[in-house]
């Protein structure tokens, strides 16, 4: 993934620090764990989705694939 957008990147790496930060504390609690890495499983298999679909020239919100 290519940004060149300062937003986009200073975004990105916020996005980082955070889920890294998410998964420190989730590691503390299984149960949350287990639900927090179902969470990110779904949201990188949405982010494929959304890649698949932009090669073909369709620009898909996030908040239409869950």
């Amino acid at each position: 993934m290519r940004l060149k957008n300062p937003f986009s990147i200073r975004l990105h790496k916020a996005l980082i620090v955070f889920f890294l930060n998410a998964v420190k504390k989730s590691l503390q609690n299984p149960k949350q764990a287990v639900q927090f890495f179902k969470t990110v499983s779904y949201l990188f298999q949405s982010a494929r989705r959304r890649a698949k679909w932009e090669r073909k020239g369709v620009q898909v919100p996030a908040i239409m694939i869950y």
